[in-house]
């Protein structure tokens, strides 16, 4: 057991666990320095989980799977990679796995600034986000929004102009939503980066 990354992220995509679970398995692996297999699972990551930890219980076939093993562009950073920001591990309950779709450099950004707001702003606020990002980028602040229509879209287009922006989703990095934000989702890509703990 000494580098889970590769467990956790069985425990997280195949078994389902949410990233408390991960970290409540690890706990117990540690102590018997042993990863846990089958029903051994069961009273560590809930009665919800009972048929997947029977089903799943081949570790080294999940690893096999075309799916598993490549996400094209995107890159699986868990809680123990160098690149996993520092201070998303001072939070309370932080995500054992994230998934990075773009420049996974912005992470390491000295300072960052989230920047969010209603989904139907007026013209006034519009501008406002997008100056206010742009210049505060340009300044190499790193504005982190949650993609959504609105300011949130605004203060991402601002930022990308000229420094770093941060993207976190509700939903997998591999889904176009909202639609609206086809475009600006390229250009993140591209530029900037989209996260999310959400599995594929």
């Amino acid at each position: 057991m000494k580098n889970p990354r590769y467990y956790a992220i069985w425990l997280y995509e195949s078994i389902g666990c949410s990233s408390k679970g991960v970290f409540d398995v690890l706990e117990k692996a540690f102590e018997r320095d042993e990863m846990i297999f089958g029903r051994a699972l069961v009273p560590l990551v809930g009665i919800k989980h009972t048929s997947k930890s029977m089903e799943y219980t081949d570790y080294e076939c999940f690893w096999t799977k075309p799916q598993t093993k490549s996400l094209g562009q995107v890159k699986r950073i868990t809680y123990w990679d160098e690149i996993y920001p520092d201070h998303l591990k001072e939070i309370y309950n932080p995500p054992a796995v994230l998934y990075a779709l773009g420049n996974t450099e912005h992470l390491s950004q000295t300072f960052s600034l989230g920047v969010v707001g209603t989904r139907n702003p007026s013209e006034y606020g519009k501008k406002a986000a997008y100056a206010l990002s742009k210049e505060l980028a340009e300044s190499g602040i790193c504005i982190v929004s949650g993609f959504a229509m609105g300011i949130d879209g605004c203060a991402h287009r601002g930022a990308i102009t000229s420094g770093a922006t941060i993207a976190v989703l509700g939903c997998g990095v591999d889904l176009e939503y909202p639609l609206a934000n086809r475009q600006l989702r390229r250009d993140m890509i591209e530029k900037g980066l989209l996260i999310s703990e959400f599995p594929m």
